[in-house]
């Protein structure tokens, strides 16, 4: 359902891309920051996240326990925020819908995850789950400690994120820019 979700809503986005004006200004810096934040978030949990291998707690999983999704919805919310146009009811409608729909389904595959994590990694895990919070990060890390690596990144392909994220910003850069 998430990967179907995902695709239609994608769908909606480019067509939208498309239909609406340029960028509103008020909307596009914070866009922005959140499209760089949230990859950022990804790409520094790929460099920690080692699956089915070990129990990720430190980096940024030393504060919230499913940072990839974190940047995701950080990343989605930004190029929401990129073509958003209060006058338009359907970009308000797809903002409205995202927000909605993004937790509603998201949860769902969280509680898959942890179920799978507590069953691999037991005790460990729901030690990790007592402390580590699900949404809002904890400020202090639960865990120092672990070690950064951009091959890792590469194994787990964040590579492809960030290229997407890339060349969603130079169409919408050269649209607005020819507009």
């Amino acid at each position: 359902m998430r990967i179907k979700l995902g695709f239609l809503f994608g769908f909606c986005y480019l067509a939208l891309f498309f239909i609406l004006p340029p960028a509103e200004p008020l909307f596009l810096i914070p866009g922005l920051i959140f499209i760089l934040l949230g990859e950022s978030i990804r790409i520094a949990s790929s460099g920690y996240i080692r699956k089915s291998e070990e129990l990720s707690v430190s980096g940024p999983y030393a504060h919230v326990r499913h940072p990839l999704y974190t940047g995701s919805f950080l990343m989605s919310l930004g190029f929401l925020l990129i073509i958003f146009s209060p006058g338009h009811i359907s970009s308000v409608t797809l903002l409205a819908g995202y927000l909605v729909l993004f937790p509603m389904t998201y949860l769902k595959t969280i509680k898959k995850e942890d179920a799978f994590l507590e069953n691999e990694f037991k005790e460990k895990f729901l030690e990790y789950k007592k402390n580590v919070p699900l949404i809002f990060p904890r400020i202090s890390p639960y865990q120092k400690g672990g070690e950064f690596r951009w091959k890792q990144v590469l194994r787990n392909r964040e590579y492809n994120a960030a290229l997407a994220a890339f060349g969603i910003l130079v169409l919408f850069f050269l649209k607005n820019t020819y507009s």
